[in-house]
C-alpha cells in the first residue's frame, strides 16, 4: 500500500505538545528519531485490514466516508473531534458493521494531524491479555519512546492535551467491565479536561454511567450507500452496473444497505458473481465461498493449492463448527487455541485432515482470520457471529432447542455474549428462534405458567407484570443543569429484558434532555424523601457523582409520585403495548407455521 502522506509541520507541532506536556521527562524526545516514531504511530492507526481489501492492510483514508451521529433526531456529520462538542466523555454506539472502529481510528488520525492534543487509540479487547486500561495506555506511550507513570498520565490528562479513544467496550470480558466503568468514571471526575470516547454495540453497561453521554452512529440512508460503493470500486463501468442492479432488484435491496459493512459485503459478492444477493444473510453466506475461491478464477484451470483435501462445502461446514467452538474464548487467540478448535470441528464433521493445516488455509486463503505477531482474531466480529449462528441453525431441533433454552436461563452475561449470534438467528432460524427463545424468554420474564401461555394473555395483565418487573431494578438518572435550575434525564439502567431490551432503550431514550420530563429541586427533594421511606427496591440510587447533582430514582419511586407518574405511566403503557405486539406477532407466525391456537389481540 502507499505510505500515508502526512505533512511534517503537524508532526513537529505535536512533538511540541508532547514535549511541553512532559517537561523534564521529555526533553530528550524532540529529535528526528522520535518524529519518525510519531509518524509510525499515525501510520499504524490508519492501516487496517478489511473484508474489502483482505490480503493486506490499507490506509483507511482510501475508503473512509464521513460518519454521522444522531443528536436529537438530527444527523450531525463529524469530521474531527472538534465537532464533538457534546461533552468530554461520550459513548459512541453502533450495531455490527456500522464502522465504530474505523470512525475512532479516523478521529485519532485526524487529531494527530491537527496536533491539538495527543490521542491514544486503544483496542479494549486487549484487556483480555492486559492487567488494566492503564497498562494498555502505557504500551502506546512505550511505542512513542515515552516514559509512563500515573503522574505523567495525570499531568497530560489534567492539561487537556490527552484524548483517549477506546474501541470496543462490548468486546471487554464480562468480568472486567465493572472495573473498567469504575476506572473511566474516576478518570472523568478527576480530570475534567480529559476527552474520552468509547465505542460499543448498543445496550451495554457503559451507557448507564452518569459521566458519559450516549450518542448513536446514524445508519446510512437514501443514497449514502452510493458514496461507499464509490470508494470501494474504482472501475467506473463495474460501479455503474452494480448501482443499476441495485435499482432494478426485485426486492428493495437498498433498504438493507444501512451500514458500511453491508455495502462492503455486497461489493465483495457482486465482484465475484455479478449477482446482487437477496438479503443481508445472503451477503454473509456468499462471503466464505467467494474468499475460498477468489484466486481460482485468475487464470484458466488454476486452483490455489490447499493444505486439506476437503471440498468447498466441507470447508464451510468445518468453519461453522470452528466459529462456534471459538466462542469458548473471546476476541484474541493463540495459534494453538485455533488448532484445538479446528480439531474439534474436523472431528465433528468426520474430517481426517490435520487441524493445523485447516487453520493455515483459513488464514492464508480466506484471510478471515488475521494475526498480529502471535495474536490472532477474526477480521470482523460479525463474521464469527454469522457462521456460529449458522452452526446452530443447521443443528437438529432437539439440539437447537437445548442451546436456546440455555440462553434463556443463562443470565444477562451469557445472552450479551451471544447477542450477535441471536441477531442473526432471528433471520436465518426464524421459527426456532421465536419458539424456543423469544417467546420462552417473554413468558419467563413476566412469570407466566404453562397454562397462561396458551390461554388468556391479556394486554392489561402484561402491563401490570411488566411494571412489576421493571420496578424491581430499573433506575432513571438525572443531571442538574445549573443554567436552567432543572434536573434532566441523562441515563437509565434497565433490567434484564433480553431480546426486548432495545424496546426499553428506544422508549426511554426520548426522555433524555427534554424539559417536559425534567424535575425541579423540589421534585428531587420530595422523591428523595419518598425513596428513603420505601423498600430497598425503589430507594434513591447513587450512580456516580454526588446525590445533589446526579440523583437516580428507582422506577417504583417515580411511579408512586403523582407528577412523575403521569409521564412515566404513559410511557410504560406504550412499552407494554410494544412488548405485547412482539409476542403476538411471534405467536401468529408460529400459528401459521404449525397451527398454534390463534391469539385474540385486544383492540
Amino acid at each position: 500500500m502507499a505510505t500515508p502522506k502526512i505533512p511534517l509541520a503537524p508532526l513537529l507541532k505535536l512533538a511540541d505538545v508532547i514535549t511541553s506536556s512532559f517537561r523534564e521527562e521529555a526533553k530528550h524526545w524532540h529529535n528526528r528519531r522520535n518524529i519518525q516514531k510519531l509518524y509510525k504511530y499515525i501510520y499504524d492507526v490508519r492501516r487496517v485490514k478489511t473484508i474489502w481489501q483482505i490480503d493486506k492492510p490499507v490506509d483507511l483514508m482510501q475508503f473512509y466516508t464521513p460518519s454521522r451521529l444522531l443528536v436529537d433526531k438530527r444527523r450531525i456529520r463529524i469530521d474531527s473531534m472538534a465537532d464533538l462538542s457534546f461533552g468530554p466523555c461520550i459513548v459512541i454506539e453502533g450495531i455490527a458493521g456500522q464502522g465504530k472502529s474505523i470512525f475512532l481510528r479516523y478521529l485519532c488520525a485526524i487529531e494527530l494531524e491537527r496536533s491539538e492534543s495527543v490521542p491514544i487509540f486503544v483496542e479494549l479487547r486487549r484487556l483480555d491479555s492486559a492487567p488494566s486500561l492503564l497498562d494498555l495506555i502505557a504500551s502506546t506511550f512505550s511505542d512513542l519512546d515515552l516514559e509512563f507513570s500515573s503522574e505523567i498520565f495525570g499531568l497530560m490528562a489534567q492539561s487537556g492535551q490527552l484524548a483517549l479513544l477506546l474501541d470496543g467496550f462490548d468486546e471487554v470480558p464480562e468480568v472486567s467491565r465493572g472495573k473498567l466503568i469504575d476506572d473511566l468514571a474516576t478518570m472523568a471526575k478527576r480530570f475534567p479536561k480529559l476527552r474520552i470516547l468509547v465505542s460499543s454495540r448498543p445496550d451495554n453497561d457503559i451507557r448507564s454511567s452518569p459521566q458519559f453521554q450516549v450518542l448513536a452512529l446514524a445508519p446510512l440512508t437514501g443514497s449514502d450507500y452510493k458514496d461507499v460503493i464509490g470508494k470501494l470500486i474504482d472501475d467506473e463501468t463495474l460501479r455503474q452496473h452494480l448501482l443499476l442492479s441495485i435499482a432494478q432488484h426485485t426486492t428493495d435491496i437498498a433498504e438493507l444497505l444501512t451500514t458500511p459493512l453491508s455495502v462492503t459485503l455486497l461489493v465483495v459478492a457482486y465482484k465475484s458473481s455479478q449477482i446482487v444477493p437477496d438479503g443481508l444473510a445472503d451477503f454473509y453466506k456468499s462471503l466464505f465461498d467467494v474468499l475460498l475461491r477468489r484466486h481460482d478464477g485468475a487464470k484458466p484451470g488454476f486452483r490455489r493449492p490447499r493444505s486439506c483435501r476437503l471440498s468447498d462445502s466441507e470447508y464451510l461446514s468445518v468453519f461453522k463448527a470452528f466459529c462456534f467452538n471459538a466462542k469458548k474464548k473471546s476476541n484474541i487467540y493463540k495459534l494453538d487455541e485455533l488448532t484445538t478448535y479446528a480439531r474439534l470441528a474436523l472431528q465433528e464433521n468426520g474430517g481426517t485432515d490435520k487441524p493445523d493445516c485447516y487453520v493455515q488455509d483459513i488464514i492464508k486463503i480466506t484471510c478471515l482470520i488475521v494475526h498480529d505477531g502471535e495474536e490472532y482474531r477474526f477480521i470482523h466480529k460479525s463474521v464469527q457471529e454469522f457462521y456460529a449462528a449458522s452452526y446452530i441453525a443447521d443443528k437438529p431441533e432437539n439440539v437447537s432447542e437445548t442451546i436456546y433454552r440455555q440462553l434463556v436461563d443463562g443470565g444477562k452475561a451469557k445472552r450479551d455474549y451471544w447477542s450477535g449470534e441471536l441477531n442473526f438467528l432471528e433471520h436465518i432460524d426464524e421459527y426456532r428462534y421465536k419458539r424456543f427463545f423469544l417467546l420462552e424468554y417473554a413468558y419467563t420474564f413476566l412469570g407466566y405458567d404453562a397454562g397462561e401461555r396458551v390461554n388468556g394473555l391479556d394486554a392489561q395483565e402484561i402491563r401490570r407484570r411488566l411494571i412489576r418487573e421493571l420496578s424491581k431494578s430499573m433506575t432513571i438518572g438525572f443531571r442538574r443543569d445549573d443554567n436552567k435550575g432543572l434536573y434532566f434525564v441523562n441515563r437509565f439502567s434497565h433490567p434484564n429484558m433480553g431480546p426486548f431490551a432495545m424496546l426499553a432503550v428506544e422508549q426511554f431514550a426520548v426522555l433524555f434532555g427534554h424539559r417536559e420530563y425534567a424535575l425541579t429541586a423540589d421534585d428531587v427533594g420530595r422523591l428523595s424523601a419518598a425513596a428513603g421511606e420505601s423498600d430497598a427496591s425503589s430507594q434513591l440510587v447513587r450512580v456516580g457523582g454526588d446525590a445533589a447533582s446526579e440523583p437516580g430514582f428507582g422506577l417504583g419511586t417515580l411511579l408512586a409520585d403523582s407528577r412523575a407518574a403521569e409521564t412515566l405511566g404513559r410511557m410504560m403503557s406504550e412499552l407494554a403495548q410494544k412488548f405485547w405486539r412482539v409476542v403476538a406477532d411471534a405467536r401468529d407466525y408460529l400459528r401459521k407455521c404449525d397451527q398454534v391456537p390463534k391469539l385474540d389481540l385486544p383492540r
